[in-house]
């Protein structure tokens, strides 16, 4: 058993509420805090950390010096201080050894004060130390960066949990009612991203505001749902921002070897940085597709279902493309128990008939002519279409 329940994720108010300051490509926005302008005398690790080591040998070799009596001078501020009555066999002894660790506590104090600033020790906590120190979900943030921007205070008059969108234009009474959905925990992310746009649209064709209004009012969060109706996945692997359209996929090492501006910070992907094409190069069993290419599909259809992208996802069996419950047809190519197949050959009775259609489609006409070539790099074919 656990010792103790799953942290919950915060509310849909609060992840509405949560910055997303702008950023390079590649970097979760969710939350990003940037990293403070580069140093241009910022020291390499390895000069950092040797100088950090050689101070602390020298301090401990000025320390040993010191406790083994071989630097009087360190030693004078005690004799001059110390009353003459806590010295010798007939003084208060208990008094002198209090006063003397304390006078060296405070001799430590100093050595470690004075090599500290010699050995930059304080960039090494702040580089090193602190940045394992944080907790899992506080990694990646950007080390010594500025405070996050602040989160629009809850009931604002930019409150986006209010729908403010909806307020500017006097829709009021549907506004009032998303609000209440939000409040009452009827309406996840999906709905938000899927309502929103359907308002978008709406607000751009004066004659579609009575229908949006009425089928707010009538339905809630369930407005304008998905034709399969669903309204969620099965199952998430991911973490997801909708408003963003990213998909978590991990932080950065915060290494020499990456830009500046990518140490450190959460990476994630969008449409419209996937749209640029992505090459995933990794061994056999790294972790390609669970780490990337389920995140990717499992965030495609998360934008179908709010009405923002059509996913067709093709992989072999197995692929690990998420559960057959996440799409609307399941594909499965010369699967006798598959409910769905493929015409491969388009109707026609003759495979002359199939390779002139190909040809005037300018399609590979060899490869069509090869039924089990097409079938064997296309075990299942997986389709979810827009709203």
């Amino acid at each position: 058993m656990p010792r103790q329940a799953p942290a919950a994720g915060p509310s849909l108010g609060e992840w509405l509420r949560t910055p997303r300051p702008e950023a390079g490509p590649g970097i979760w926005r969710y939350g990003h805090r940037p990293r403070p302008p580069e140093d241009p005398d910022r020291m390499e690790d390895r000069q950092l950390l040797g100088g950090a080591a050689l101070a602390l040998v020298c301090a401990l070799l000025v320390w040993s010096l010191n406790y083994n009596g071989y630097i009087p001078p360190l030693m004078w501020p005690l004799d001059w201080f110390t009353p003459d009555s806590w010295k010798g066999a007939s003084g208060d002894a208990d008094a002198f050894v209090v006063a003397a660790y304390v006078y060296y506590a405070l001799v430590a104090a100093l050595l470690a004060w004075v090599f500290g600033r010699i050995g930059h020790w304080g960039e090494v906590w702040r580089r090193h130390v602190r940045p394992r120190l944080r907790r899992p979900e506080k990694a990646g943030e950007g080390a010594g960066g500025p405070a996050a921007p602040a989160a629009e205070p809850p009931g604002g008059p930019s409150d986006p949990a209010l729908w403010p969108q909806l307020r500017a234009v006097g829709e009021h009474a549907a506004a009032d009612r998303l609000a209440a959905e939000i409040h009452g925990g009827r309406m996840n992310d999906v709905d938000y991203v899927r309502i929103d746009r359907a308002w978008q649209t709406a607000r751009t064709r004066y004659e579609q505001l009575p229908a949006f209004t009425e089928a707010v009012l009538d339905r809630g969060a369930a407005a304008f749902a998905h034709p399969s109706g669903d309204r969620d996945l099965p199952v998430r692997a991911a973490r997801h921002d909708l408003l963003t359209g990213q998909v978590r996929l991990g932080a950065a090492p915060d290494e020499e070897r990456n830009p500046y501006a990518y140490r450190g910070v959460r990476i994630a992907l969008e449409p419209a940085l996937l749209s640029t094409s992505m090459l995933v190069v990794g061994p056999s069993a790294a972790g390609k597709t669970s780490r990337v290419v389920r995140p990717v599909a499992e965030s495609l259809a998360l934008q179908a279902l709010a009405g923002r992208a059509a996913v067709v996802a093709v992989g072999t069996v197995g692929a690990g493309l998420g559960p057959d419950e996440a799409y609307d047809v399941v594909i499965r190519l010369g699967d006798p128990g598959s409910p769905h197949d493929l015409d491969l050959y388009d109707g026609t009775d003759t495979p002359a008939e199939l390779v002139r259609r190909a040809a005037a489609a300018g399609l590979d006409v060899v490869a069509l002519t090869d039924h089990d070539t097409v079938a064997g790099h296309a075990e299942a074919i997986a389709a979810l279409p827009a709203g």
